[in-house]
């Protein structure tokens, strides 16, 4: 009878013991060795490992334009509405103080000038770069609240020794310059001066580490542009040879075959020379014309002579590149489609927006999580000085939502309109997907330039309706808005 044959071609032998329920990837020998990832994630990232991810995410973001782009059109798109805060409590009078009182504050954020709106967009860059940066919450010398943003290198060791030698932390884990209690909070960060006499300690208390948390046992969280490091690399170097090689095609212009590897009408060619220098042993000579080559090669026939044509990057390579590029972006958290919109077709279009807008938002709700606390630290510290009262609500404060991206607006708006009239969608909510702070914030500006229109028209002697009107032929009125004589569109569609 036939046998069952393991994979050298011999029978299989059943063995009842001696292997686990899981074969992995060290069981057999046709797979290469691997290394082992069953500890924590903090452990798994060694202090040179991290600041060698480092310098590669932000080598790459520099000196390859689609990733710089792709990191910055992310972090235009979720702050598209702005990060000036709203107040959502009830005593209004208390909120208009309050927003007030904090302008000067948001404008000059940082310590080095930076406005709130601006450091909270650069946020969502450090994230993908960086894997994530340091607020120090601090005042200045006049009790002024001020933000001094640290980026990731500067929080980090000067030894590869994982325990606090001296200080208030002596004895506690330290790794990659975060200093650990028993049970894994973070306690403390050290900050790296120009030289070791510069370091100190700044407890957490004082300090937000902001970063885009994957694990829970993760220390310093990887930079987005990470996850696709290896195929950004590949993509980039194979792209500087294909510089290359189009460089060199495009400076030949005509190639020359001959017996002797010579122009044989050296003095009937314009610029060429009169005498044809003596063919070398490389088995092929170069000569200008005009800023164009003719390349000769010696032949044992007679003379050819044809345009040199190369079509060259092949589009096999074209495809197999934007493949690399369009998956180091997805592992980026990003699509390639928002670099280039003309490769969606028919219903995707719709899906894709969906997809992106959930991306974008996730990354709001990050960047949220740490400019909520930093904004609440500036309300206090006003409070501290006197800028603020003290009230229940103070800490009353959200952040508009940025706005929905969408492939095709038009469409979208007339679905809206339409949801609205029947009831399936209301006003405010189509006016905070547009990323407008609040409703009532548009009825405002509408009652103000209406006051004004009417005004106007009262002084000069107009109807309000001449300098402007939203009406148009076929809209239904009231009785009061056209008069006694006024009826319904529908009625006037009855009359006639």
């Amino acid at each position: 009878m036939p046998s069952i044959l393991d994979q050298y071609g011999k029978p299989a032998q059943y063995r009842s013991s001696g292997y686990s329920l899981y074969a992995d990837t060290q069981t057999g020998g046709l797979r290469q060795s691997r290394p082992h990832y069953d500890t924590d994630h903090a452990r798994l990232l060694s202090r040179a490992k991290f600041r060698s991810l480092l310098s590669d995410s932000r080598l790459i973001h520099a000196q390859f334009s689609v990733v710089s782009s792709a990191a910055y059109q992310k972090a235009t798109f979720v702050s598209s509405s702005g990060w000036a805060p709203i107040f959502t409590g009830q005593d209004k009078a208390f909120g208009e103080r309050l927003l007030s009182a904090l302008r000067p504050a948001l404008a000059r954020s940082t310590n080095k000038g930076f406005s709130f709106d601006r450091t909270q967009q650069t946020a969502s860059q450090y994230m993908d770069v960086d894997g994530g940066f340091f607020k120090l919450l601090a005042t200045d010398s006049r009790g002024f609240p001020v933000t001094q943003i640290i980026e990731a290198h500067r929080i980090g060791c000067r030894s590869n020794s994982d325990v606090v030698a001296t200080g208030r932390y002596k004895g506690r884990r330290i790794q990659n310059g975060i200093i650990y209690s028993a049970d894994g909070a973070e306690l403390a960060y050290q900050f790296l001066g120009a030289t070791a006499a510069g370091d100190r300690i700044v407890p957490a208390q004082s300090m937000l580490h902001c970063a885009e948390w994957t694990w829970h046992s993760e220390n310093r969280p990887w930079p987005a542009i990470a996850y696709g490091m290896l195929d950004f690399y590949d993509s980039k170097e194979a792209r500087g040879y294909q510089k290359i090689k189009n460089k060199i095609h495009s400076s030949l212009a005509v190639i020359e075959t001959t017996p002797t590897g010579a122009s044989i009408n050296a003095n009937s060619v314009p610029g060429a020379a009169a005498q044809d220098p003596a063919f070398g042993s490389s088995g092929m000579r170069t000569e200008l014309l005009e800023g164009g080559m003719f390349r000769y090669l010696k032949a044992n026939a007679g003379t050819d002579l044809k345009p040199f044509e190369a079509a060259t990057p092949a589009g096999e390579w074209q495809d197999f590149d934007q493949t690399i590029v369009s998956s180091a972006l997805q592992a980026m958290r990003w699509s390639p489609y928002m670099l280039d919109l003309s490769k969606l077709k028919g219903a995707g279009y719709r899906g894709f927006a969906s997809i992106i807008n959930k991306t974008i938002k996730d990354r709001h709700r990050l960047v949220c999580a740490y400019a909520m606390p930093e904004l609440l630290f500036k309300v206090a510290t006003l409070q501290a000085r006197g800028d603020i009262p003290e009230h229940p609500e103070w800490d009353q404060l959200a952040f508009p939502q940025p706005a929905e991206f969408d492939v095709d607006p038009g469409h979208t708006q007339k679905l809206e309109e339409a949801n609205a009239r029947i009831g399936r969608t209301s006003i405010p909510r189509l006016i905070r997907k547009d990323g407008h702070a609040e409703p009532d914030v548009i009825l405002r500006e509408n009652a103000e330039w209406l006051s004004q229109r009417n005004a106007l028209a009262a002084q000069y002697g107009l109807d309000p309706n001449e300098l402007g009107t939203l009406s148009k032929p076929g809209d239904a009125y009231t009785m009061d808005e056209r008069g006694d004589s006024a009826t319904s569109s529908e009625d006037d569609d009855q009359e006639d």
